[in-house]
């Protein structure tokens, strides 16, 4: 397993469940990977959702990704653990507004897009299969953005 397997099962599987700690407790939610690259892992939300303020107070999340297979089995997942990275780019919103038009709905009238951007980075990766289960601590670490 190396990097470009992560990148491809995360753009493959596009439905990430983000984990956040705030006032400690943990925070669980569903979200769609806009895309992974070598540099991480890039998402949008809301500025003014919880989210948005919880990735500020504690940018350290985790994520999976699960694919459920086509065999009835448990498939396979995907954990990365990273740190988020909050991108105020000109670029990058242009184009989430192209690839995701619906992410425009965010906009009062007359105003700008209410949204945040964020990659998460400096990950540390792993693999999960219903075989490897009880040797999670076996499994290889793969580094990623």
């Amino acid at each position: 397993m190396n990097a470009r397997d992560v990148i491809d099962f995360a753009n493959q599987n596009p439905v990430a469940w983000l984990a956040t700690a705030a006032d400690g407790m943990p925070h669980v939610r569903g979200l769609l990977l806009w895309f992974a690259d070598e540099h991480g892992f890039m998402f949008n939300t809301g500025s003014t959702k919880n989210l948005a303020t919880e990735l500020r107070q504690n940018p350290r999340v985790e994520l999976a990704f699960h694919d459920p297979g086509t065999d009835g089995g448990a498939g396979r997942m995907l954990r990365v653990a990273g740190t988020v990275e909050i991108l105020d780019d000109e670029k990058l919103m242009d184009r989430l507004l192209e690839e995701r038009p619906i992410v425009g709905s965010l906009a009062p009238a007359g105003g700008p897009v209410k949204v945040v951007i964020f990659r998460v980075k400096d990950c540390t990766a792993h693999f999960w299969t219903w075989e490897t289960n009880l040797k999670e601590h076996e499994q290889p670490r793969i580094q990623l953005g």
